[in-house]
């Protein structure tokens, strides 16, 4: 071979052999990027969570509370535990805190699993216009910190401007004293409260009639107490708490014997906002008056159990759905022990009965510290008649009945004076009813004589509202009150006698209608609401110059009951036996409205 052709041949291999060694040596590499593209994305560097709203801007007043909502979702393929934190770049004006929730807090979302989270603010009352500051929310992965999500909230105080005061001295009335947390006049617009956070001050009434809603988050079995603290004298709070579902829960008017600040303490039965409302009691000008209100978790002080007395074997009697049942001829006996201490015991039974017969239900042989009282009920649970002492020094209590219907009749029977429960069981006495098929000779009655009007005269022009103040009278509406019954003259037997049947028009009559209507006025605005009117009162009727017993009849749910057409001689006689009211009206009034004031009494039987 030619030595220059060898020369080439060898430059050749040396050029193959060097592509070969680089094609191996690629190939790990290949192979490499193989395998390594099979792996799926770390999260420690894709954040595996959002939060809604990101960021926003809001404009706020000195004074101002507020709540700042946000919903934190976990947005990756895998659950995570992240850290919830809230923070604040003006911690001079402005304080922060988590609605119901520590600061910080833990929470372990799946997969798409989303949380709503309140931070709740409070702008400090000297915060000058123009202050601002960032409330910061950060969501991080307990695992990777690395992995964070932060949502920024601006807050701006914007300071409304003073109105220059005229030169000329106002009236009160015509300055506005509104305060800051306006308008909060109705329980979807109230302002929330955050709990063990201090008073929050510088709340006004203004005007005449306004009423201020706050809620405060509240945990099932945790305890809150709820105070205003009156700042100005001329100020009387009303406090009334309704739990999560608008109910109310209980009210207060003044915790102290002086001033009129208000406290009620409520054991939360659920998880969520309560709601307070506060009205003003005093007739006073509430202009430039103040007070502060605030919301309190407290330990309830441990209250001893009393041991539990024996009851009597128709324990637990005490309303008309768990009533005892008796027969006639029966002799009972019981007590007054509770079978929940400490008491009232007020004790219903329930007799069934048939029309055409006298009933006769009474109670005897009373131990010597007992003082009974009877109400009989229809089987619609409406007031028949009821009566304290049989006569004078007996404390025994009895009423007849003629039967009508069909069906049950219901019997309570109370004490006059609640016992307390470690001397309930000295209290004791024994009930028996009686049936007499027989028709008794009703004992001749004379025409009914109507009693003096308490105001106006015979035929004058008499007010269409009557105002009246008896007693009792039920601390609040929904408060069970007793009927309480003056002591019946004892008779041999009970009549009802019907109305008397028209007669044509006399000289002089002429025809009349009326309504009347009975209302427990609440707020004192001597106006007849909706939810006022008291159901089930007797009302009855009487021609004033003649005496003769025109009509009578029972208020319905609103209050009411309507009367006429009737033929009158003159001015009406109207009377509500079991509020002791009489009041003569004009033929033509059209309406009568009787008043009940509201004033704190004892409820319950006694």
């Amino acid at each position: 071979m030619h030595p220059s052709e060898n020369r080439r041949l060898n430059r050749l291999l040396i050029v193959s052999l060097g592509c070969l060694l680089l094609l191996l040596a690629a190939f790990p590499i290949i192979q490499g990027k193989g395998v390594r593209s099979s792996v799926r994305p770390v999260y420690a560097y894709q954040p595996a969570v959002t939060i809604t709203p990101s960021s926003r801007s809001v404009n706020v007043v000195a004074g101002e509370t507020g709540v700042l909502s946000h919903t934190i979702e976990n947005t990756g393929d895998e659950t995570g535990t992240f850290t919830i934190t809230v923070s604040t770049t003006q911690s001079t004006y402005f304080t922060v805190e988590f609605v119901s929730e520590t600061n910080p807090f833990v929470e372990e979302l799946s997969p798409g699993e989303e949380i709503d989270v309140d931070i709740g603010y409070v702008i400090s009352g000297a915060a000058p216009n123009n202050t601002f500051g960032a409330v910061r929310l950060d969501v991080i992965l307990v695992s990777d910190p690395s992995v964070i999500r932060t949502a920024t909230n601006t807050l701006t105080v914007v300071n409304p401007t003073a109105t220059p005061t005229p030169t000329r001295t106002p009236t009160p009335e015509a300055n506005v004293y509104a305060d800051a947390l306006e308008p909060n006049n109705t329980i979807s617009d109230a302002s929330t409260l955050l709990v063990d956070n201090g008073q929050t001050c510088s709340l006004t009434l203004w005007p005449v009639g306004d009423l201020d809603y706050f809620r405060f988050s509240a945990r099932t079995g945790s305890v809150y107490q709820i105070t205003t603290d009156i700042r100005s004298a001329g100020l009387d709070t009303y406090m009334t708490v309704y739990d999560t579902n608008f109910n109310v829960v209980g009210t207060n008017d003044n915790y102290q014997q002086t001033g009129g600040s208000s406290q009620f303490t409520v054991t939360a039965g659920w998880d969520g906002f309560y709601f307070v409302q506060i009205a003003n009691l005093s007739p006073n000008n509430p202009a430039n008056k103040t007070y502060c209100i605030e919301v309190e978790q407290v330990v309830p002080t441990a209250t001893p159990t009393p041991e539990l007395l024996p009851t009597d074997p128709y324990e637990d009697n005490g309303n008309f759905d768990i009533a005892a049942l008796i027969a006639t001829d029966t002799t009972y006996s019981a007590d007054f022990v509770p079978p929940i201490p400490p008491g009232p015991d007020n004790d219903f039974y329930q007799l069934w009965i048939k029309p055409g017969i006298y009933y006769n239900c009474q109670t005897f042989d009373l131990s010597g510290v007992t003082d009974t009282n009877m109400i009989l009920y229809d089987q619609n649970r409406n007031g028949l008649a009821g009566n304290d002492d049989k006569a004078p020094g007996d404390l025994g209590s009895e009423v007849e009945y003629f039967s009508t219907y069909t069906g049950w009749l219901f019997i309570l029977v109370g004490n006059y004076v609640t016992p307390a429960y470690a001397e309930s069981p000295q209290y004791t006495y024994k009930l028996t009813c009686t049936a007499d098929a027989s028709t008794p000779t009703p004992t001749p009655t004379a025409t009914p004589t109507p009693r003096p009007p308490t105001t106006g005269g015979g035929s004058g022009s008499v007010p269409p509202t009557a105002t009246l103040i008896p007693s009792p009278t039920p601390e609040k509406p929904g408060t069970p009150v007793a009927i309480e019954t003056p002591t019946a003259t004892p008779r041999p037997n009970i009549v009802f006698t019907p109305l008397p049947t028209p007669t044509s028009a006399a000289s002089g009559a002429q025809l009349a209608m009326l309504n009347v209507t009975v209302y427990y006025d609440e707020n004192e605005n001597f106006q007849v609401e909706q939810s006022e009117g008291i159901m089930n009162v007797q009302v009855s009727l009487f021609d004033s110059v003649t005496g003769e017993w025109l009509a009578f009849g029972y208020t319905n749910e609103a209050g009411i009951v309507p009367f006429g057409p009737f033929e009158v001689s003159g001015p009406i006689l109207v009377t509500v036996p079991y509020l002791g009211f009489s009041q003569v009206v004009a033929a033509d009034a059209g309406s009568l409205q009787v008043r009940i004031a509201p004033h704190t009494l004892p409820s319950g039987i006694p």
